[in-house]
């Protein structure tokens, strides 16, 4: 076996996720795979006094979410749910509110980014 080529190993389990689990999850996943990418919107278009720290913490609120995103979409995989994080589902479905076009002074990129956070922080307790 070539050891470049990953294989998802066949594994029966005997519990499969309810519509209700798998929702709850999509929208989780959804909301963090947002949280990402706005993150980094922020993040690279921020500007302003305090620089370097907000674009320093952008990048925290990124990797949690990165991190968060994975594990949801692999505790899904686990109980025979199907995430669903292509662009047009994430777009389609979050409750992220959309991130400000353009420079963003660092007080309201703060602003937004905390807006995010308290959205998917809504998500997910239901």
């Amino acid at each position: 076996m070539n050891a470049d080529i990953m294989t998802t190993p066949s594994i029966n389990l005997s519990f499969t996720a309810s519509a209700a689990l798998s929702d709850n999850l999509q929208r989780v996943l959804t909301d963090l795979i947002a949280l990402e990418l706005v993150g980094k919107q922020i993040h690279w278009n921020i500007v302003g006094p305090n620089f370097r720290d907000v674009h320093l913490n952008l990048d925290e609120v990124v990797d949690i979410a990165r991190e968060g995103s994975d594990e949801v979409a692999e505790r899904m995989r686990a109980i025979n749910a199907v995430p669903d994080g292509r662009p047009a589902t994430v777009s389609a479905a979050t409750t992220v509110p959309a991130a400000p076009e353009g420079e963003i002074l660092t007080g309201e990129g703060v602003a937004y980014i905390v807006s995010a956070i308290e959205a998917v922080v809504a998500t997910l307790r239901g």
